[in-house]
């Protein structure tokens, strides 16, 4: 049964003067209904608390769950998102050790909020998460959204191959520009692509070769039919002779492989141009703490190149396409289009959680080209 909680709080002009509302999201799966939102203002959630999820099968041990890691099964946190809302709201990031989240300011959608805990089995589930609603002043000045569309894509059960991996896919273009609005599927925000916990409930992924963002639907079509050559450009198959290779084979092999070292968090750790064709980078995670989040900073310039990160290696985390300037577009060297501008950043890239050796792999077309990119670590 769905729990309704009555309307509780009213719209604040002031955010020095905003208060929070609290409530428990049970570990059961009850879904929590939330009135009182007025439609148009701005909120933030916070949650936060521990629940058992039972024990584990393999390993005999406890599984407990924040809102976003499981972090005792194998003594070290594992990404898994089990709160979930009808606005569409994001509120997970880098794994937080007092396991206490929070969202980036939402615009309400309607008058009701209905919040829950996701997952396949609540049989063994104990306890319950602590959700905070804060109202946020109606005047505060918020960022423009960012826009664009990012190619989507998903395994297609019903290929001719019924061997695992598999090679064919459904694909989806999706205008990126309301990550708050129930039912969309990604948002843009730092010049990349992310997806709603919506889109990954219905296990889309990011391409890993020409994602986007794309500035205009006509670029992203582009990629989608270079992507998805049969099914009117919404169903795709890799070639057989290249299965069980990398999604960036086609880039070919790079110029130089060099070896980097991460060793200092809270500032950057830089890395100079390499070669046109390719050049990876090898970076040694060893000495910045568990859990710390890793965040990218690119600068193409005007030439576009296109930087790739591996996490661990040979697992894309973050593909930003060709970046440069659009005076340089050429399908023949830059499928999918070239977006602007040449410089970007992306927090929370990924965080380390799954090794020692990050990847990150650039890529040009052109003899004349420079780039640079820094990584950072963060204890957040």
């Amino acid at each position: 049964m769905t729990r309704l909680v009555a309307a509780w709080f009213v719209a604040l002009t002031v955010i020095a003067t905003a208060t929070a509302q609290t409530f428990h999201v049970p570990a059961t799966g009850e879904p929590l209904q939330l009135d009182g939102f007025v439609p148009g203002a701005m909120y933030q959630l916070r949650v936060s608390g521990v629940m058992e999820f039972g024990v584990s099968r393999g390993t005999g041990r406890m599984l407990l769950q924040d809102a976003c890691y499981e972090f005792n099964e194998y003594g070290y946190p594992v990404p898994r998102t089990v709160i979930s809302n009808d606005f569409g709201v994001l509120v997970c990031g880098a794994y937080r050790s007092d396991n206490t989240y929070t969202s980036t300011p939402f615009v309400a959608l309607g008058t009701r909020m209905t919040v829950w805990v996701f997952d396949t089995d609540y049989r063994d589930n104990r306890g319950a998460l602590t959700l905070e609603v804060w109202p946020l002043a109606a005047q505060q000045p918020q960022p423009a959204q960012e826009r664009g569309y990012c190619v989507l894509r998903r395994p297609d059960w019903y290929q001719p191959v019924p061997e695992p991996p598999p090679v064919c896919y459904e694909f989806y273009l999706a205008a990126a520009d309301a990550p708050q609005r129930a039912g969309s599927y990604a948002w843009v925000e730092g010049g990349t692509c992310w997806l709603t916990d919506y889109a990954l409930r219905q296990g889309w992924q990011l391409d890993p070769f020409l994602g986007g963002p794309h500035a205009t639907w006509a670029s992203g079509d582009q990629a989608m039919s270079i992507l998805s050559r049969f099914g009117g450009d919404y169903y795709g198959c890799i070639d057989e002779s290249r299965r069980g290779q990398s999604g960036h084979d086609d880039l070919g092999d790079p110029d130089e492989i060099r070896d980097m070292t991460l060793d200092v968090c809270d500032r950057w750790s830089p890395s100079n141009s390499g070669g046109v064709q390719g050049t990876l980078d090898r970076w040694d995670l060893s000495s910045i703490p568990w859990g710390a989040s890793i965040d990218l900073r690119f600068d193409a310039y005007q030439i576009p190149d296109r930087f790739i990160v591996e996490y661990p290696p040979g697992s894309v985390v973050h593909d930003t396409g060709w970046r440069g300037d659009t005076r340089y577009e050429d399908p023949s060297l830059y499928p999918g289009g070239v977006t602007p501008p040449g410089q970007g950043s992306v927090d929370r890239v990924t965080s380390k959680d799954r090794g020692d050796t990050l990847v990150v792999r650039v890529y040009g077309r052109d003899p004349q080209t420079q780039w640079n990119y820094s990584l950072r670590c963060m204890v957040r």
